[in-house]
């Protein structure tokens, strides 16, 4: 497999356009350079596969989706609590997991998420044209985003969009879980 710096570029550029990253805010992601993402960007620098590497690391993405634009389907094997990206309120009610991530061929992240006793979680905003989908599959809760709040129960699913910080709210003795995706723009 070669690696094609045209194709590193765009979706470097691409990636850093859906998250509403500066080259700085990439640069603090991943630990490469400022100067060599923009030389990457530019097709002015091969980099290196430790570059790449920290690159795809930082991003949250497959290597093989960095550097191949041909790759074919991927299967998710499902991986612990320990093994996955987990994201947790500070009361401990709220856990996240991450199932998929973002890459140059689907521009998602899936979640699993569950509410163990009643709490709150926010979110930062995912940036620029992201949408999210909220499925509960179990449970009842409710979303406060742009000022409005939503009462969701098992198997409702709400989209909306995700660019703005939003918060997951449960206030059921009784556990909620679901899935969470969002859908990055890519323009």
């Amino acid at each position: 497999m070669s690696v094609s710096p045209g194709h590193v570029a765009s979706f470097v550029k691409r990636f850093r356009a859906s998250r509403g990253f500066s080259l700085d805010d990439l640069s603090e992601t991943t630990g490469v350079s400022r100067s060599m993402i923009c030389q990457i960007e530019q097709e002015k620098a091969s980099p290196t596969l430790a570059i790449l590497a920290k690159l795809a690391g930082g991003m949250k993405v497959a290597l093989g989706d960095l550097v191949d634009p041909g790759r074919g389907p991927t299967l998710y094997r499902r991986t612990s609590v320990e093994e996955s990206r987990v994201t947790r309120s500070r009361d401990k009610s709220f856990e996240c997991a991450l199932l998929t991530t973002n890459s140059a061929n689907r521009h998602l992240e899936i979640f699993r998420f569950r509410f163990d006793k009643p709490g709150k979680h926010r979110s930062v905003g995912h940036g620029p044209n992201a949408r999210e989908y909220l499925f509960v599959e179990e449970g009842t809760m409710a979303l406060e985003v742009s000022g409005e709040r939503f009462e969701l129960t098992e198997g409702d699913l709400l989209e909306f969009a995700a660019a703005e910080t939003h918060e997951y709210i449960h206030e059921s003795a009784k556990p909620a879980r679901g899935l969470l995706m969002v859908f990055y723009a890519i323009g």
